[in-house]
């Protein structure tokens, strides 16, 4: 029996792996779609409000729960409401902001950045007003490393000089580092899960590797969630939630277009607006 649970639990999984992925929102997305990203913006953006940096990076437990998905199009979203918006893709290993964008990933990019300090060729137009994309460039042998290497510190506060809002796609936190290593660039963490998907024991243990290291969690998005959406027959298709989590220094108790970087960090000429 439990050899047979075990192939029903893999089943499932593969099901996940082989689902058709949202794309991008646009003029022809179902309104609930459209409006729970607006909602996702108008609660993150309150969440932020009263904190000196607009850094935030998406992550979630396991792979495949839909972080990415949700990250680009809440940076289109929040791009929308006429803030200069910087998405970096940080999962140097398994990069895909690219793909959801439909543009080629390129030889230069985030890992080229942090280990060269050079800026050039390394960020590009999105195509949607104020969104500028940085995707991760050529995979490292180092990518922990790179993330806290001399360049690391300088890149993220030169930018935030230049964006309203700076957002990184991180790898899970459960199985790589690379998001517990960003918060001590003051980045703000959202955790994605995925309803009848993520394991709860691997969600409590990616919330306690973040607490584990002082990180800002400011809320958790559930993809999935059929209570979101009780109306709709396919509530797993957009139902969204967010939860919000109390900040522990109580700092947060309840249109310009998009610049290409150019420069060399520890150089005035960081970015063009």
């Amino acid at each position: 029996m439990k050899k047979i649970n075990l192939l029903k639990k893999k089943k499932e999984k593969e099901n996940f792996f082989h689902r058709k992925e949202m794309g991008i929102i646009n003029t022809d997305t179902e309104f609930e779609a459209v409006e729970a990203y607006k909602s996702l913006r108008t609660n993150i953006t309150f969440s932020m409000s009263q904190r000196e940096h607009k850094r935030i990076l998406f992550t979630s437990a396991v792979p495949m729960e839909g972080k990415t998905s949700t990250i680009c199009n809440f940076a289109v979203v929040l791009a929308q409401a006429g803030y200069k918006v910087l998405l970096i893709d940080g999962d140097m290993r398994q990069s895909r902001v690219h793909s959801y964008f439909k543009m080629a990933k390129g030889k230069h990019g985030l890992s080229s950045v942090l280990s060269t300090g050079k800026l050039e060729n390394c960020s590009v137009d999105s195509g949607y007003p104020n969104l500028t994309l940085m995707f991760a460039g050529m995979t490292p042998p180092n990518p922990a490393e790179l993330l806290e290497g001399k360049f690391a510190q300088q890149f993220f506060d030169g930018v935030e000089e230049y964006f309203d809002y700076v957002l990184v796609d991180t790898p899970p936190v459960g199985i790589m580092t690379d998001a517990l290593i960003l918060k001590k660039y003051d980045f703000s963490m959202v955790l994605v899960s995925r309803e009848s998907y993520s394991d709860h024991r691997d969600v409590q243990a990616a919330i306690k590797a973040i607490q584990m290291v002082g990180g800002d969690l400011i809320g958790s998005v559930l993809i999935g969630s059929k209570s979101a959406l009780a109306s709709k027959k396919d509530g797993y298709k957009y139902g969204y939630k967010y939860y919000g989590y109390a900040d522990a220094s109580s700092r947060a108790a309840s249109n310009a277009k998009s610049g290409v970087l150019a420069g060399t960090l520890g150089e005035k000429n960081v970015g063009d607006k």
